[in-house]
């Protein structure tokens, strides 16, 4: 079955690659008459390329500036459910700071934040997260800081961080009483 599977996929990509070579093939057909056409009808032909050009330009604009108006109504919705994601982080911190247990099955606030901060996740954040946040609940017993780590990467990723410089845990560092203790 998964060689059916594959020799699909073969085939598949076999016709999209002759779909898109076909597609070149006609766009260069084009391009190849309309230069034609340029070269006869030059006086025409300038100030119609210059438009085009002006278009695509005024286009381009809108579309960017479209783009940055969502990320942008968007953002506030991410910083409250991120919030929520390190307030949670934060009551298990305190726990084990403090030698306490936490029974995540008898405690019914935590149940709520839980629900709200998965529902956020889905509306809200980027894949990167979501697939880091997956990653984390699969085994969080097995390397638990690297795995906060790694979401709290994504979430910095997804809010427009570089983290060029930072090394790793270097986020988990930082709510340490003693950040060497890494």
């Amino acid at each position: 079955m998964s060689q059916g599977i594959s020799m699909l996929k073969k085939s598949v990509y076999f016709i999209l690659s002759l779909i898109i070579l076909f597609l070149i093939l006609i766009i260069l057909f084009f391009l190849y008459q309309a230069s034609i056409w340029v070269k006869e009808n030059n006086t025409v032909a300038i100030p119609i390329i210059t438009a085009i050009i002006g278009l695509i330009g005024v286009m381009w604009t809108q579309w960017q500036s479209k783009s940055r108006d969502i990320a942008e109504s968007h953002r506030s919705s991410k910083i409250e459910t991120y919030s929520l994601f390190f307030d949670i982080i934060e009551k298990f911190q305190r726990s084990i700071k403090n030698d306490q247990e936490i029974d995540i099955l008898s405690d019914v606030d935590l149940q709520a934040k839980f629900e709200k901060l998965n529902r956020g996740f889905i509306l809200w954040a980027s894949d990167e997260v979501i697939q880091t946040w997956i990653e984390f609940r699969k085994n969080s017993s097995e390397n638990t800081l690297d795995k906060i780590d790694n979401v709290y990467r994504a979430i910095r990723k997804d809010l427009g961080h570089k983290d060029k410089k930072l090394k790793n845990l270097d986020l988990i560092r930082i709510n340490l009483s003693n950040p060497n203790e890494l």
